[in-house]
């Protein structure tokens, strides 16, 4: 969902410190069903600059 939304342009930020209750009050879950986590989705107002490595340079594969 998050790769599709940023696809579409969109930001998501994965969210996983909340009050679970009240979200399953807002959301009117039933009992059995726990919220683990909440994904917000917006248009980002700047897109940051990644300083993230290739995978060349972080990980090397051996083979036996």
């Amino acid at each position: 969902m998050m790769l599709r939304a940023y696809e579409l342009g969109l930001g998501t930020c994965w969210v996983g410190a909340f009050d679970e209750g009240e979200v399953a009050r807002i959301l009117e879950l039933p009992q059995n069903i726990k919220p683990v986590a909440v994904v917000t989705v917006g248009y980002p107002n700047e897109s940051p600059q990644s300083n993230r490595l290739s995978v060349e340079e972080v990980a090397q594969f051996v083979q036996d």
